[in-house]
C-alpha cells in the first residue's frame, strides 16, 4: 500500500500537475496514512508516533522530499 501512495503522488506530480502543496492536501483530504505512521502500522518501524498531527497528516515537504528520493526517480539503485 505504501508503494501505491508513492505511485499516486508520482502521477498527481507528472501527469496531473499538481505542485506538492496540493498534492499534500490531497492526501490529507483521502485520509492517506502519513509515512511515519504508515511505517509504525506496516510494521517498518516499532513504537508509536511522535506525532502531535492528525495520523492523516501531510506536509508539503514530505510531499517534496519524495518526490526528490534518489531511489524513487532512479538515481540509485
Amino acid at each position: 500500500e505504501e508503494a501505491e501512495v508513492v505511485e499516486k503522488i508520482f502521477g498527481l506530480f507528472t501527469s496531473g500537475g499538481f505542485i506538492p502543496q496540493k498534492i499534500a492536501d490531497i492526501l490529507k483530504e483521502e485520509e492517506i496514512l502519513s509515512p511515519e505512521v504508515s511505517a509504525i502500522h506496516y510494521g517498518k518501524r516499532k513504537g508509536s508516533t511522535r506525532k502531535t498531527n492528525p495520523l492523516h497528516f501531510w506536509r508539503m515537504e514530505t510531499v517534496r522530499s519524495i518526490l526528490s528520493d534518489e531511489i524513487y526517480i532512479g538515481i540509485r539503485y
